[in-house]
């Protein structure tokens, strides 16, 4: 994945996190858990180890 794929996917992520939270009546905790658990996969796909040689 490039870097703008993943800033992409990121900021689709957050705006989603934002959008759940932000609907308090016509969201569940479970809705919000879900979402914020995709922000969290978004943002550790694009973290590589690099290794060490």
């Amino acid at each position: 994945m490039t870097a703008d794929e993943q800033i992409i996917k990121m900021t689709m992520a957050i705006e989603q996190v934002i959008k759940v939270m932000g609907d308090r009546f016509g969201s569940t905790e479970a809705d919000v858990a879900k979402a914020v658990e995709a922000l969290k996969l978004s943002m550790q796909a694009g973290s590589r180890t690099v290794p060490l040689s």
